[in-house]
């Protein structure tokens, strides 16, 4: 995500980008020259990052921003204040005064690193895909087992057939024994 500084006070605005760029920050710093040009800056930006605006007359930007839909603003002059703003899910944060702008800035990342997120984010991708993986290994093992206790089941109907058979030709030797005995012993051929 980049972090977009607008306003009318071009001093101010350099100076945050600098300190934010020092920070590692994508910065995208702009200066504007009336309410218009500021809401409109802000409202093509806010799609693409985070948005700081600092203005000569923040109440009247505030007023400005809030007539636009997709905006959600809220004038900040310290860490409480932008603690709220997040609370209530603000999209720009307009910095009340200029000379705490670093502190405005460093409090809204610093409850929300960025940084942070992003690796807890690869961090639980990294786990579903071991998830994944173990998931796939138990279904194969299933599988294996499956087949294994398929075959198994095979080999018992076959022996339980042979079984069968030779318990039926055992059964008709012995009544082939049975009656030639009999016909010895009467002498019938």
């Amino acid at each position: 995500m980049k972090v977009y500084l607008i306003g009318d006070q071009k001093d101010a605005i350099e100076d945050a980008a600098e300190a934010l760029s020092e920070k590692g920050f994508g910065v995208i710093a702009k200066e504007v020259r009336d309410e218009e040009q500021l809401s409109k800056e802000v409202e093509d930006s806010i799609k693409n990052g985070y948005v700081f605006v600092i203005a000569k007359d923040p109440i009247k930007a505030n007023i400005s921003l809030n007539k636009i839909d997709e905006i959600s603003a809220a004038q900040c002059n310290g860490k409480y204040d932008v603690e709220l703003a997040k609370y209530n899910n603000v999209n720009v944060i307009i910095i009340n005064d200029a000379s705490k702008k670093e502190e405005i800035i460093d409090s809204f990342f610093e409850s929300f690193d960025i940084k942070k997120q992003e690796k807890a984010k690869s961090e639980e991708q990294k786990l579903n895909k071991k998830k994944v993986k173990g998931y796939k290994e138990i279904i194969e093992k299933v599988d294996e087992i499956s087949k294994e206790d398929a075959k198994i089941e095979d080999e018992k109907e076959e022996a339980e057939e042979d079984r069968g058979q030779d318990e039926s030709k055992g059964t008709s030797q012995s009544k082939k024994g049975f009656l030639s005995s009999i016909k010895d012993a009467l002498g019938i051929e």
